[in-house]
């Protein structure tokens, strides 16, 4: 066995023209996030806090629906129904200066909106007011304020998202957010609570539900899941299922994340990079890109937001991964096709490609030899073994291993006769016996 130094080609040659970036260097991401807009559990009412008079606060983890209530409408929900209330009160003084200002603002977009947002108390009002997606707003405060929070997130409605740089570092601070909240108020749309003759028990009721409902398969729920400590678990109508803790097994049955992960014994930067992107294999997000984007805080990865970017999303977060650990595993994805003459680059175009690797490990061996980017690929170190049967393959050993401790390798076939490689016969990964 003998250790070569050998530049494997990316499939995708386009790579070469998306510029990588390091989470040292670019100005636009933040270790941390300076302020964080909260709702106001009692009157609904947005507000910033900075991260050193951070208020305990609630979170929501929920799927969105297409009446969801967006930063702008619940300012301006919260302007007219502030405006209206001082209206209707003709005694009411101003005692500060932003009462004062507050009710300029109000007054100013009415006229801007003129007769399509009509009066106050008008039609465009109470149709927000009447869309589920505020409704779920105002159910998940009540739920917060009855826990005895004052305060709870709602990704829908407390990031500015017409903001590209205020998205940017919401997004790559959300794990933070989540990990950090007192408790998530998870709402399962989809679930409908049993009826009173039903005998099943609660553990059959949330496997059946965990094994249906949209929430278990979109991406952002997965570090949703992961980063709370408690999470409580809530029916269609807003009565309670259950908190993660009781749920434990069927949650693992439904998401194939371990048990030990889910109640913290083992922190999730101890788990291969391969079997945290099974966790990923089969979820759906809306936007291609966020099948990456969703998975920066599963890796503490940072990394400036680009769509429109595509397939090169997952690229660069595997890219990234790579410049902060030396777990191989991630090459030990398995495409699905079984053409053997497909060159593939070493790096995978999406979660799905690890689905089977829930039993992987990596090995603890320290690279000597960093990884890094060329124009055409990955330069990197692997011990190769000889193929008798095809001297232009070789075996290349990715410092992992199966359920059954074999060492894992995979196919490569030399490209140019010196040492470019590419991964061939892509869907095999070869067990070695040592």
């Amino acid at each position: 066995m003998k250790t070569i130094r050998s530049v494997l080609a990316n499939d995708c040659p386009c790579i070469a023209e998306c510029p990588t970036f390091s989470n040292r260097a670019h100005p636009l991401i933040p270790t941390t996030l300076s302020v964080m807009r909260l709702i106001d559990t009692r009157t609904l009412e947005l507000q910033w806090f900075n991260d050193d008079a951070m208020p305990e606060y609630a979170i929501l983890s929920h799927t969105w629906g297409p009446e969801e209530i967006t930063y702008q409408e619940m300012i301006w929900i919260n302007r007219a129904r502030a405006l209206t209330t001082r209206t209707r009160d003709s005694t009411a003084s101003f005692n500060s200066q932003d009462d004062q200002t507050a009710l300029i603002f109000a007054a100013i977009e009415l006229m801007i909106r003129g007769s399509s947002a009509s009066s106050l108390g008008s039609s465009a009002e109470e149709d927000l007011m009447h869309r589920a997606g505020y409704n779920k707003i105002v159910h998940a405060a009540r739920e917060a304020r009855m826990l005895g929070f004052g305060y709870i997130w709602c990704d829908v409605c407390c990031i500015d998202k017409s903001s590209s740089a205020e998205l940017q570092e919401a997004i790559n601070s959300m794990y933070r957010w989540y990990r950090d909240a007192a408790v998530c108020i998870v709402y399962l749309e989809d679930v409908k609570r049993p009826d009173r003759g039903n005998n099943d028990s609660a553990s059959a009721i949330a496997r059946a539900a965990f094994q249906t409902c949209r929430w278990v398969k979109r991406g952002w729920t997965l570090q949703e899941l992961i980063a709370p400590a408690i999470c409580r678990f809530y029916f269609q109508d807003w009565t309670l299922m259950g908190e993660k803790v009781e749920y434990l097994n069927e949650l693992y049955e439904a998401t194939g994340i371990p048990v030990y992960v889910l109640e913290e014994r083992r922190s999730v930067s101890e788990v291969s990079v391969a079997e945290r992107m099974s966790w990923a294999a089969g979820r759906e997000s809306t936007r291609l890109e966020d099948t990456a984007y969703s998975l920066l805080g599963i890796f503490d990865i940072h990394m400036p937001l680009l769509y429109g970017e595509g397939e090169k999303a997952f690229l660069r977060l595997q890219e990234e991964i790579l410049k902060t650990t030396d777990d191989y595993s991630l090459f030990a994805w398995c495409a699905s096709s079984t053409l053997k003459s497909t060159y593939r680059g070493l790096l995978a175009r999406s979660p799905s490609e690890f689905q089977n690797c829930r039993a992987i490990e990596r090995e603890d061996v320290v690279s000597t030899f960093p990884i890094g980017s060329t124009p055409i690929g990955l330069r990197v170190q692997l011990e190769f073994l000889p193929n008798a049967e095809d001297k232009s393959r070789v075996l290349a050993m990715i410092r992992a291993s199966n359920s059954m401790n074999q060492r894992l390798a995979i196919y490569l076939k030399c490209l140019d006769g010196n040492m470019q490689y590419a991964r061939v016969d892509a869907g095999t990964l070869v067990p070695i016996d040592d």
